[in-house]
């Protein structure tokens, strides 16, 4: 009962915590803005390059998972983390750093990274991603994570020794999806 209520607790802080994270937004806007629908519009707000000082703090981030990262793999090597702790939260600073690459990239005013010569197509696609790059960043994240919490786990698990046995952790199937 007490886990119960504390996984209750914590899921209603966690909710309360990111409605007044995506209300905030929406407390620079206008009311007239609100109405219309024009706050959802990145032209009406400076366009979807971002400011400066927002393209700087990402690429800081960037750059200070990526050492954190290094860190934690000399760290793990040199054997003063166990493999796994190193592995998952290496793993996890290189995809915050990636993710703050693309964020970056999305958010460049550049258009020469695909020129006239290249596919319409990949033109195409990464003109709408750059039309909302948060969005963009926010479907790359919860792929990348999905993916690699279950490559990580899978290559962690210990080993079955009969996979066909019904108190087996697969319960008795051989194929695990």
């Amino acid at each position: 009962a007490a886990s119960l209520a504390i996984g209750v607790a914590g899921g209603l802080v966690a909710a309360i915590g990111c409605i007044l994270w995506s209300l905030r937004v929406l407390r620079r806007s206008s009311a007239r803005q609100l109405i219309s629908g024009n706050w959802l519009d990145p032209s009406a707000s400076g366009g979807a390059t971002g400011t400066s000082g927002q393209s700087t703090r990402i690429r800081a981030a960037g750059i200070a998972s990526l050492v954190l990262a290094l860190v934690l793999v000399a760290a793990a090597a040199i054997e003063l983390l166990p493999p796994a702790a190193g592995f998952f939260g290496s793993g996890t600073l290189l995809l915050i750093a990636g993710l703050c690459a693309l964020a970056a990239w999305l958010r460049s005013t550049s258009t020469t990274a695909f020129a006239a010569r290249s596919w319409p197509l990949l033109r195409f696609g990464v003109r709408n991603a750059r039309y909302r790059p948060a969005r963009s960043v926010l479907s790359a994240a919860l792929i990348a994570s999905a993916s690699f919490l279950i490559v990580s786990v899978g290559a962690f698990r210990q080993g079955a020794d009969d996979l066909s046995a019904p108190d087996s952790g697969s319960g008795g199937y051989a194929l695990i999806a």
